[in-house]
């Protein structure tokens, strides 16, 4: 598959690829842009350095308003849903770090890849006294089974690349150095 039919959504945001309303407002761009070039049959989406992404801005939010975080899980759930229902296959090449927010992104991908080593993935919002969004907790269960979607839930544990494999949390774990040549070698076979 030529380079030209490959589309890339890198996240790219302060060191830990923290999500807030902008950076949904440039995946979802991102997306559509992509998912309506008739050129690009498949999407790879990464982030940058050690990080994939380390979930919702935290020190954002501080400053929202009820409302104001209230539309911001909307616009979340929105991409995530969008992202489900994705027209082309879409891979999560995981380079780091997938917590939280950004493990919900990644479930909502087609296939994810992860690098081996220190990067680790979780749904940990238990630990927080937060709540995983009812859609993710779907998507995790469509994925792996009962018993593991409880476990990856409701243990706030983090897990390494191979415990996640094990967990069918995700697919594949490969070295960072291969990363970028293995995900475009799996679009090559959908």
């Amino acid at each position: 598959m030529p380079a030209s039919s490959l589309g890339l959504n890198n996240l790219n945001r302060n060191k830990t690829n923290a999500l807030t309303n902008s950076v949904l407002e440039e995946i979802s761009e991102s997306l559509l842009n992509l998912e309506n070039n008739h050129h690009i049959k498949s999407v790879i989406i990464t982030g940058t350095d050690k990080f994939f992404s380390y979930g919702f801005d935290i020190n954002d939010f501080l400053s929202y308003s009820k409302e104001d975080f209230k539309y911001f899980v909307i616009k979340f759930t929105e991409l995530y849903t969008y992202m489900f229902g994705y027209s082309k296959p879409l891979i999560a090449a995981l380079n780091g770090h997938t917590i939280a927010g950004g493990c919900m992104l990644d479930l909502a991908c087609d296939y994810r890849v992860m690098v081996y080593g220190k990067a680790k993935v979780s749904l940990n919002e238990i630990n927080l006294g937060a709540t995983v969004l009812a859609g993710s907790t779907e998507m995790l269960r469509v994925l792996v089974e009962n018993k593991n979607s409880s476990k990856i839930l409701y243990s706030g544990a983090i897990f390494s690349a191979d415990e996640a494999e094990t967990l069918d949390l995700i697919d594949e774990v490969i070295s960072y150095d291969n990363l970028s040549r293995a995900t475009v070698g799996i679009i090559k076979l959908r």
